[in-house]
Protein backbone atom coordinates (compact mmCIF):
# COMPACT_ATOMS: atom_id res chain seq x y z
CA UNK A 1 0.00 0.00 0.00
CA UNK A 2 1.85 3.34 -1.07
CA UNK A 3 0.33 6.74 -0.34
CA UNK A 4 1.68 10.22 -1.36
CA UNK A 5 0.57 13.47 1.63
CA UNK A 6 1.84 16.87 1.06
CA UNK A 7 1.04 18.75 4.13
CA UNK A 8 -0.08 22.23 3.11
CA UNK A 9 0.68 25.14 6.02
CA UNK A 10 -2.56 25.40 8.07
CA UNK A 11 -3.15 26.27 11.81
CA UNK A 12 -2.95 23.10 13.97
CA UNK A 13 -6.98 21.95 14.48
CA UNK A 14 -7.50 22.70 10.45
CA UNK A 15 -3.88 20.71 9.73
CA UNK A 16 -5.55 17.60 12.19
CA UNK A 17 -8.92 17.81 10.35
CA UNK A 18 -7.19 17.70 7.12
CA UNK A 19 -5.30 14.47 7.84
CA UNK A 20 -7.98 12.30 9.90
CA UNK A 21 -10.10 13.17 5.91
CA UNK A 22 -7.12 11.83 4.25
CA UNK A 23 -6.86 8.72 6.28
CA UNK A 24 -10.38 7.84 5.82
CA UNK A 25 -9.35 8.08 2.16
CA UNK A 26 -6.50 6.34 2.06
CA UNK A 27 -7.67 2.94 -0.09
CA UNK A 28 -8.59 4.94 -2.75
CA UNK A 29 -5.01 6.31 -3.12
CA UNK A 30 -3.04 3.07 -3.10
CA UNK A 31 -2.72 0.16 -4.95
CA UNK A 32 -4.73 -3.05 -4.66
CA UNK A 33 -4.19 -6.98 -4.99
CA UNK A 34 -5.29 -9.73 -6.28
CA UNK A 35 -7.81 -10.71 -3.76
CA UNK A 36 -10.03 -8.03 -4.77
CA UNK A 37 -10.36 -9.26 -8.43
CA UNK A 38 -9.54 -12.61 -9.52
CA UNK A 39 -9.27 -11.35 -13.32
CA UNK A 40 -6.19 -9.43 -13.18
CA UNK A 41 -2.80 -10.90 -12.20
CA UNK A 42 1.24 -9.96 -12.60
CA UNK A 43 3.45 -12.85 -12.23
CA UNK A 44 7.25 -12.40 -11.69
CA UNK A 45 8.93 -15.01 -14.38
CA UNK A 46 12.37 -16.16 -13.24
CA UNK A 47 14.63 -16.39 -16.09
CA UNK A 48 17.84 -16.97 -14.61
CA UNK A 49 18.81 -19.42 -11.61
CA UNK A 50 19.61 -16.03 -9.16
CA UNK A 51 16.08 -15.10 -9.78
CA UNK A 52 17.48 -11.37 -10.67
CA UNK A 53 16.76 -11.80 -14.24
CA UNK A 54 12.93 -11.67 -14.92
CA UNK A 55 9.85 -10.97 -17.07
CA UNK A 56 7.10 -9.57 -16.18
CA UNK A 57 3.70 -10.68 -17.03
CA UNK A 58 0.20 -8.96 -16.50
CA UNK A 59 -2.49 -10.49 -17.54
CA UNK A 60 -6.28 -9.84 -17.56
CA UNK A 61 -6.34 -6.96 -19.22
CA UNK A 62 -9.40 -6.29 -21.41
CA UNK A 63 -8.93 -7.34 -24.88
CA UNK A 64 -9.39 -3.64 -26.56
CA UNK A 65 -6.72 -2.85 -24.30
CA UNK A 66 -4.43 -5.92 -25.84
CA UNK A 67 -6.04 -5.60 -29.32
CA UNK A 68 -4.99 -1.63 -29.62
CA UNK A 69 -1.34 -2.46 -27.70
CA UNK A 70 -1.41 -4.68 -31.45
CA UNK A 71 -2.19 -2.36 -33.53
CA UNK A 72 0.07 0.59 -32.38
CA UNK A 73 3.54 1.40 -31.31
CA UNK A 74 3.21 2.55 -28.14
CA UNK A 75 6.08 4.78 -26.41
CA UNK A 76 7.92 3.77 -23.87
CA UNK A 77 5.79 6.51 -21.73
CA UNK A 78 2.48 4.82 -23.03
CA UNK A 79 3.62 1.64 -22.43
CA UNK A 80 4.46 2.96 -18.65
CA UNK A 81 1.01 4.06 -18.66
CA UNK A 82 -0.30 0.64 -18.66
CA UNK A 83 2.44 -1.24 -16.97
CA UNK A 84 5.39 0.06 -15.19
CA UNK A 85 8.16 -1.56 -12.35
CA UNK A 86 9.63 0.54 -9.65
CA UNK A 87 12.21 0.61 -6.85
CA UNK A 88 10.03 0.89 -3.67
CA UNK A 89 11.65 2.85 -0.57
CA UNK A 90 10.81 2.04 3.43
CA UNK A 91 10.10 5.86 2.95
CA UNK A 92 7.50 6.77 0.31
CA UNK A 93 9.02 10.39 0.15
CA UNK A 94 12.05 8.55 -0.80
CA UNK A 95 10.60 7.77 -4.17
CA UNK A 96 9.01 11.44 -5.48
CA UNK A 97 10.08 11.62 -8.34
CA UNK A 98 11.90 8.34 -9.15
CA UNK A 99 11.48 6.98 -12.67
CA UNK A 100 10.20 3.58 -13.39
CA UNK A 101 12.56 0.71 -14.08
CA UNK A 102 14.34 0.64 -17.95
CA UNK A 103 13.45 -2.18 -19.95
CA UNK A 104 11.48 -3.47 -22.96
CA UNK A 105 7.66 -4.46 -23.49
CA UNK A 106 6.07 -6.48 -26.01
CA UNK A 107 2.20 -8.08 -26.28
CA UNK A 108 1.48 -12.02 -25.77
CA UNK A 109 -1.89 -13.69 -27.18
CA UNK A 110 -3.36 -12.94 -23.67
CA UNK A 111 -0.51 -10.92 -21.74
CA UNK A 112 1.75 -8.13 -21.75
CA UNK A 113 5.01 -8.14 -21.06
CA UNK A 114 7.97 -6.19 -19.40
CA UNK A 115 12.08 -7.25 -18.78
CA UNK A 116 13.85 -4.79 -16.97
CA UNK A 117 17.73 -3.97 -18.94
CA UNK A 118 19.51 -4.23 -15.90
CA UNK A 119 19.36 -7.75 -13.32
CA UNK A 120 16.97 -7.05 -10.33
CA UNK A 121 19.73 -5.94 -6.90
CA UNK A 122 19.73 -8.64 -4.23
CA UNK A 123 18.13 -7.02 -1.58
CA UNK A 124 15.59 -5.04 -2.87
CA UNK A 125 11.98 -4.41 -3.17
CA UNK A 126 10.67 -3.88 -6.68
CA UNK A 127 6.85 -3.04 -7.03
CA UNK A 128 4.78 -3.65 -10.40
CA UNK A 129 1.70 -1.47 -11.54
CA UNK A 130 -1.18 -2.26 -13.75
CA UNK A 131 -3.29 0.43 -15.19
CA UNK A 132 -6.21 -0.25 -17.76
CA UNK A 133 -9.50 1.42 -18.41
CA UNK A 134 -12.32 0.14 -16.13
CA UNK A 135 -9.31 -1.70 -13.58
CA UNK A 136 -11.19 -1.24 -10.09
CA UNK A 137 -11.02 -3.47 -6.69
CA UNK A 138 -14.80 -5.54 -7.20
CA UNK A 139 -17.13 -4.12 -4.62
CA UNK A 140 -15.10 -1.48 -3.56
CA UNK A 141 -15.98 1.21 -5.85
CA UNK A 142 -15.87 2.97 -9.53
CA UNK A 143 -12.48 4.62 -8.69
CA UNK A 144 -9.65 3.13 -11.24
CA UNK A 145 -6.73 2.23 -9.15
CA UNK A 146 -3.48 0.66 -10.24
CA UNK A 147 -2.95 -2.99 -8.99
CA UNK A 148 0.04 -4.03 -7.76
CA UNK A 149 2.51 -7.05 -7.36
CA UNK A 150 5.99 -6.66 -5.64
CA UNK A 151 8.63 -8.90 -5.71
CA UNK A 152 12.21 -8.91 -3.74
CA UNK A 153 15.55 -10.83 -4.86
CA UNK A 154 16.66 -12.32 -2.03
CA UNK A 155 20.55 -11.17 -1.23
CA UNK A 156 22.96 -14.57 -1.92
CA UNK A 157 24.51 -15.94 1.56
CA UNK A 158 27.67 -14.61 2.10
CA UNK A 159 29.95 -18.16 1.88
CA UNK A 160 33.33 -17.15 1.41
CA UNK A 161 35.11 -19.15 -1.47
CA UNK A 162 38.59 -16.93 -2.09
CA UNK A 163 41.64 -17.44 0.28
CA UNK A 164 45.24 -16.53 0.13
CA UNK A 165 47.07 -19.11 -1.76
CA UNK A 166 50.73 -17.88 -0.82
CA UNK A 167 53.13 -15.18 -0.11
CA UNK A 168 56.11 -14.60 -1.94
CA UNK A 169 59.20 -14.67 -0.93
CA UNK A 170 58.41 -17.53 0.72
CA UNK A 171 61.36 -17.81 2.51
CA UNK A 172 61.73 -17.71 6.63
CA UNK A 173 64.34 -15.16 6.48
CA UNK A 174 63.92 -11.89 4.51
CA UNK A 175 66.58 -9.29 3.90
CA UNK A 176 66.44 -5.70 6.04
CA UNK A 177 65.65 -3.64 2.83
CA UNK A 178 63.19 -6.37 1.10
CA UNK A 179 61.07 -4.42 -2.03
CA UNK A 180 58.11 -5.70 -2.12
CA UNK A 181 55.80 -8.72 -1.44
CA UNK A 182 53.42 -10.84 -4.16
CA UNK A 183 50.41 -11.92 -2.60
CA UNK A 184 48.80 -14.82 -4.71
CA UNK A 185 44.74 -15.18 -4.17
CA UNK A 186 42.59 -18.39 -4.92
CA UNK A 187 40.30 -16.08 -7.42
CA UNK A 188 39.92 -12.21 -8.50
CA UNK A 189 39.46 -9.78 -5.78
CA UNK A 190 38.36 -6.38 -5.65
CA UNK A 191 39.98 -3.31 -6.01
CA UNK A 192 39.91 -0.46 -3.53
CA UNK A 193 40.96 0.04 0.10
CA UNK A 194 43.28 -2.91 0.27
CA UNK A 195 45.85 -1.14 2.87
CA UNK A 196 42.93 -0.78 4.78
CA UNK A 197 43.15 -4.41 5.19
CA UNK A 198 47.04 -5.55 5.18
CA UNK A 199 48.72 -4.98 8.01
CA UNK A 200 52.89 -5.36 9.43
CA UNK A 201 53.01 -6.15 12.85
CA UNK A 202 56.19 -7.09 15.18
CA UNK A 203 55.45 -10.87 16.96
CA UNK A 204 54.77 -8.97 20.16
CA UNK A 205 52.15 -7.04 18.07
CA UNK A 206 53.28 -3.12 17.33
CA UNK A 207 51.87 -2.04 14.42
CA UNK A 208 54.54 -0.32 11.79
CA UNK A 209 53.33 2.45 10.55
CA UNK A 210 52.96 3.36 6.93
CA UNK A 211 54.99 0.45 5.35
CA UNK A 212 53.71 0.02 2.27
CA UNK A 213 53.72 2.43 -0.95
CA UNK A 214 50.03 3.17 -1.54
CA UNK A 215 49.51 3.23 -4.75
CA UNK A 216 46.02 4.39 -6.00
CA UNK A 217 45.97 2.37 -8.94
CA UNK A 218 46.84 -1.12 -6.91
CA UNK A 219 49.08 -3.17 -8.51
CA UNK A 220 47.50 -6.49 -9.86
CA UNK A 221 48.01 -8.61 -12.48
CA UNK A 222 45.52 -9.07 -15.21
CA UNK A 223 43.45 -11.81 -13.52
CA UNK A 224 43.42 -9.54 -10.37
CA UNK A 225 44.10 -12.23 -8.05
CA UNK A 226 47.94 -11.43 -7.52
CA UNK A 227 48.97 -8.16 -5.85
CA UNK A 228 52.14 -6.83 -5.40
CA UNK A 229 52.54 -4.90 -2.44
CA UNK A 230 56.11 -2.35 -2.41
CA UNK A 231 57.70 -1.48 0.82
CA UNK A 232 57.95 2.10 0.61
CA UNK A 233 61.41 2.87 -1.04
CA UNK A 234 61.59 5.97 1.13
CA UNK A 235 62.02 3.22 4.49
CA UNK A 236 64.61 1.25 2.43
CA UNK A 237 67.05 4.08 0.79
CA UNK A 238 69.70 5.32 2.71
CA UNK A 239 70.51 8.92 2.77
CA UNK A 240 66.43 10.03 2.55
CA UNK A 241 64.09 11.53 4.75
CA UNK A 242 61.77 9.30 5.64
CA UNK A 243 64.59 6.83 6.58
CA UNK A 244 66.29 9.55 9.08
CA UNK A 245 63.34 10.66 10.81
CA UNK A 246 61.16 7.28 10.80
CA UNK A 247 63.20 4.32 10.52
CA UNK A 248 63.21 1.30 8.53
CA UNK A 249 60.04 -0.63 8.03
CA UNK A 250 62.03 -3.48 8.84
CA UNK A 251 64.88 -3.96 11.46
CA UNK A 252 67.48 -6.87 11.25
CA UNK A 253 67.17 -9.22 14.01
CA UNK A 254 63.43 -8.91 14.52
CA UNK A 255 60.39 -10.89 13.68
CA UNK A 256 57.22 -9.91 11.76
CA UNK A 257 54.06 -10.53 10.85
CA UNK A 258 52.28 -9.72 7.44
CA UNK A 259 48.66 -10.06 7.99
CA UNK A 260 45.53 -9.66 5.11
CA UNK A 261 42.67 -9.51 7.10
CA UNK A 262 39.61 -12.00 6.06
CA UNK A 263 37.48 -8.50 5.57
CA UNK A 264 39.24 -8.14 2.28
CA UNK A 265 36.99 -8.60 -0.45
CA UNK A 266 37.22 -10.67 -3.78
CA UNK A 267 35.64 -9.74 -7.13
CA UNK A 268 32.26 -10.61 -5.72
CA UNK A 269 31.89 -8.64 -2.55
CA UNK A 270 32.40 -11.45 -0.24
CA UNK A 271 35.25 -11.93 2.31
CA UNK A 272 37.81 -14.38 2.64
CA UNK A 273 37.64 -17.67 3.76
CA UNK A 274 40.53 -17.36 6.89
CA UNK A 275 43.11 -14.44 7.28
CA UNK A 276 46.22 -15.20 6.48
CA UNK A 277 49.64 -14.47 8.51
CA UNK A 278 52.88 -14.45 7.29
CA UNK A 279 55.93 -14.63 10.10
CA UNK A 280 59.17 -14.18 8.81
CA UNK A 281 63.05 -13.15 10.73
CA UNK A 282 64.59 -10.11 9.12
CA UNK A 283 68.00 -11.12 8.48
CA UNK A 284 71.01 -8.57 7.01
CA UNK A 285 70.34 -6.33 4.19
CA UNK A 286 71.76 -7.43 0.77
CA UNK A 287 73.00 -4.73 -1.49
CA UNK A 288 74.62 -7.05 -3.89
CA UNK A 289 73.83 -7.12 -7.42
CA UNK A 290 72.96 -10.87 -8.77
CA UNK A 291 76.09 -12.36 -10.30
CA UNK A 292 75.27 -14.92 -12.92
CA UNK A 293 78.66 -16.11 -13.00
CA UNK A 294 78.27 -17.07 -9.34
CA UNK A 295 74.91 -19.29 -10.48
CA UNK A 296 75.68 -23.09 -11.00
CA UNK A 297 73.71 -24.62 -14.27
CA UNK A 298 72.92 -28.05 -14.09
CA UNK A 299 71.88 -29.58 -17.92
CA UNK A 300 69.63 -32.11 -18.68
CA UNK A 301 70.47 -35.64 -20.27
CA UNK A 302 69.85 -35.27 -23.89
CA UNK A 303 66.84 -37.72 -25.14
CA UNK A 304 65.16 -37.03 -21.55
CA UNK A 305 62.82 -34.58 -20.36
CA UNK A 306 64.73 -33.82 -17.07
CA UNK A 307 64.43 -30.49 -16.15
CA UNK A 308 67.58 -28.00 -16.66
CA UNK A 309 68.27 -26.38 -13.28
CA UNK A 310 69.55 -22.67 -12.78
CA UNK A 311 70.38 -22.33 -9.00
CA UNK A 312 70.89 -18.45 -7.56
CA UNK A 313 71.96 -19.28 -4.17
CA UNK A 314 69.51 -16.57 -2.94
CA UNK A 315 66.19 -15.91 -3.24
CA UNK A 316 65.05 -13.57 -6.31
CA UNK A 317 62.14 -12.04 -7.18
CA UNK A 318 59.51 -14.73 -8.19
CA UNK A 319 57.29 -12.79 -10.98
CA UNK A 320 60.27 -11.24 -12.69
CA UNK A 321 62.61 -14.57 -12.78
CA UNK A 322 59.34 -16.39 -13.99
CA UNK A 323 59.30 -14.44 -17.26
CA UNK A 324 63.08 -12.73 -17.98
CA UNK A 325 64.54 -16.49 -18.16
CA UNK A 326 64.27 -18.11 -21.21
CA UNK A 327 65.99 -21.08 -23.05
CA UNK A 328 66.81 -21.30 -26.61
CA UNK A 329 69.62 -23.13 -29.15
CA UNK A 330 72.73 -21.85 -29.98
CA UNK A 331 71.34 -19.81 -32.91
CA UNK A 332 68.80 -18.17 -30.76
CA UNK A 333 65.65 -19.89 -31.38
CA UNK A 334 63.76 -20.15 -28.53
CA UNK A 335 62.98 -24.13 -26.64
CA UNK A 336 58.87 -24.52 -25.48
CA UNK A 337 58.66 -25.66 -22.33
CA UNK A 338 57.29 -24.44 -18.76
CA UNK A 339 59.61 -22.66 -16.07
CA UNK A 340 58.97 -22.92 -12.24
CA UNK A 341 60.60 -21.51 -9.05
CA UNK A 342 61.27 -24.04 -6.06
CA UNK A 343 63.62 -23.93 -2.47
CA UNK A 344 62.19 -20.59 -1.29
CA UNK A 345 63.00 -18.66 -5.07
CA UNK A 346 67.02 -19.78 -5.33
CA UNK A 347 66.31 -22.17 -7.88
CA UNK A 348 65.03 -21.65 -11.51
CA UNK A 349 63.98 -25.23 -13.49
CA UNK A 350 62.70 -25.89 -16.84
CA UNK A 351 60.72 -28.57 -18.32
CA UNK A 352 61.21 -28.80 -22.31
CA UNK A 353 57.61 -29.88 -24.78
CA UNK A 354 60.03 -32.51 -26.04
CA UNK A 355 63.04 -34.56 -25.27
CA UNK A 356 66.25 -32.63 -24.84
CA UNK A 357 68.64 -32.79 -28.31
CA UNK A 358 72.15 -32.96 -28.05
CA UNK A 359 74.09 -29.88 -28.25
CA UNK A 360 75.44 -26.41 -27.29
CA UNK A 361 72.14 -24.02 -26.19
CA UNK A 362 71.65 -21.01 -23.97
CA UNK A 363 70.28 -19.67 -21.21
CA UNK A 364 68.99 -16.33 -21.64
CA UNK A 365 68.23 -13.41 -18.63
CA UNK A 366 67.52 -9.69 -18.87
CA UNK A 367 69.66 -7.99 -16.75
CA UNK A 368 66.54 -6.20 -15.15
CA UNK A 369 65.78 -9.35 -13.13
CA UNK A 370 66.22 -8.81 -9.45
CA UNK A 371 66.62 -10.07 -6.22
CA UNK A 372 64.39 -9.59 -2.90
CA UNK A 373 66.00 -6.43 -2.70
CA UNK A 374 65.42 -4.93 -6.00
CA UNK A 375 69.11 -5.16 -7.27
CA UNK A 376 69.34 -6.09 -10.86
CA UNK A 377 72.17 -7.73 -12.39
CA UNK A 378 75.26 -5.30 -12.65
CA UNK A 379 73.15 -2.32 -10.44
CA UNK A 380 72.58 -2.13 -6.64
CA UNK A 381 68.44 -0.61 -5.57
CA UNK A 382 70.26 1.52 -2.50
CA UNK A 383 72.92 3.02 -4.50
CA UNK A 384 74.19 6.36 -2.66
CA UNK A 385 72.00 9.41 -3.57
CA UNK A 386 74.65 11.81 -4.41
CA UNK A 387 76.82 8.93 -6.76
CA UNK A 388 75.67 7.27 -10.19
CA UNK A 389 71.89 9.12 -9.78
CA UNK A 390 72.90 10.33 -13.56
CA UNK A 391 73.86 6.98 -14.85
CA UNK A 392 70.94 5.61 -17.00
CA UNK A 393 70.68 1.74 -16.68
CA UNK A 394 69.50 0.12 -19.74
CA UNK A 395 67.90 -3.52 -19.98
CA UNK A 396 70.05 -5.77 -21.67
CA UNK A 397 70.28 -9.93 -22.27
CA UNK A 398 73.11 -11.72 -20.96
CA UNK A 399 73.89 -15.36 -22.10
CA UNK A 400 74.76 -18.04 -19.89
CA UNK A 401 75.77 -21.11 -21.99
CA UNK A 402 75.42 -24.72 -21.30
CA UNK A 403 75.50 -28.38 -23.41
CA UNK A 404 73.27 -31.41 -23.36
CA UNK A 405 75.14 -34.70 -24.03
Amino acid sequence: MRWFIAVPSLQPLRRLSWLLITLAEVVWCSCWAQPFASSYSITWNKLSPDKRTVEVEASGLPSKTLERLRRTTPSTSEWQQVLSVFVEHPDPMDELGLPPVVGTYKVGRASIYFRPSYPLQPGVVYRAELRAPGLKPDGVGSRELPFCSTMKVPRAALVPTTMVREVRPTSDELPENLLKFYIQFSGPMSRGDIYEHIHLRTAAGAKVEDPFLEIDEELWDPSESRLTLFIDPGRIKRGVQPLDEVGPALEIGKRYILRIDRDLQDGSGQPLMASFDKSFVVGPPDRDPPDPVRWEVRAPVRGTQNALSVLFFESMDHALASRMIRVTDESGAPISGRSELADQERRWHFFPTTRWPSGRMKIQVQTAIEDLAGNNIGKAFDVDLFEGVQKRFVNTTISIPFEVR
